[in-house]
């Protein structure tokens, strides 16, 4: 018997009041906000029903909150960030969040990632070439030691290496290609003399894995959690936190229910 995928019980409209609903309770509609609500359909679910982010919000008659504030700490709409985007790849023939940091009239990365849930999506809305490297008909093959030395690269510049910066920096190859090299990112940075704890990981960026999590496999057990390698750990989060409960407690998930493996 044919089963509904769990995202194809939303009706466009109801995912276009999930959108209002964030507006209008959090003043602003932002993926990171929306993840707030356990009640609500997953991010990717809004942005595949109507190919992109801003078109659901176009779409649900959610307006911007603009504010008489200037510079970096302006409130730009969508098409406002996205153009901002188009005008760095002009000026310098690329847009990664180093190029878009030298201009001062230019929004800072942090507010294109929080405004389209990653890098690599914003500029797919802005319509740029989001990852030249996976698009050559003929993609550079590094060895393991110039891997390697790109992760403890990466490390030395950014004060920590994890996937997510290797795949919004475009001095990068994506981490899908250390994965496929080293067979997980913890090997790779082992392999690279880094320490794997979770030093490495803010609680904030722990906490946007275990919600990553669940709406990647529509829940967020430590099993399913262990089982995919763009996360850390499952003990990780038991050391930050105190427990694997405790942690998707502070993520924002109800525990009020048994959960498999909520304890380590």
């Amino acid at each position: 018997m044919n089963r509904m995928s769990p995202e194809k019980r939303y009706s466009d409209e109801v995912i276009l009041a999930m959108l209002r609903q964030c507006k209008d309770q959090q003043g602003v509609c932002t993926p990171r906000k929306f993840r707030e609500y356990d009640q609500f359909c997953s991010v990717s679910c809004v942005m595949d029903r109507f190919d992109g982010w801003s078109n659901a919000k176009k779409a649900a008659g959610v307006e911007e909150d603009l504010s008489d504030d200037s510079g970096r700490k302006r409130q730009y709409t969508d098409e406002q960030i996205l153009s901002h985007l188009r005008e760095c790849q002009r000026r310098y023939g690329k847009c990664t969040t180093d190029t878009l940091q030298q201009d001062d009239d230019f929004v800072s990365p942090t507010v294109v990632v929080t405004r389209f849930g990653s890098w690599i999506e914003a500029k797919k809305e802005a319509g740029i070439d989001v990852d030249e490297r996976n698009h050559n008909s003929r993609p550079r093959e590094y060895s393991d030691e110039e891997l390697l030395d790109m992760i403890l690269e990466c490390k030395r510049k950014y004060g920590k290496a994890t996937q997510r910066i290797f795949n919004e920096k475009d001095e990068f190859p994506t981490s899908g290609a250390v994965r496929h090299r080293f067979g997980n990112w913890s090997t790779a940075k082992e392999l690279a003399g880094l320490d794997t704890q979770n030093q490495d990981y803010s609680s904030e960026e722990l906490l946007e894995m275990l919600r990553e999590c669940a709406e990647r496999h529509e829940n967020c057990s430590a099993k399913k959690f262990a089982e995919d390698d763009d996360f850390c750990s499952p003990g990780t989060i038991q050391s930050r936190f105190g427990s694997w409960r405790r942690g998707k407690e502070e993520a924002g998930f109800d525990e009020s229910s048994n959960d498999e493996n909520s304890d380590l």
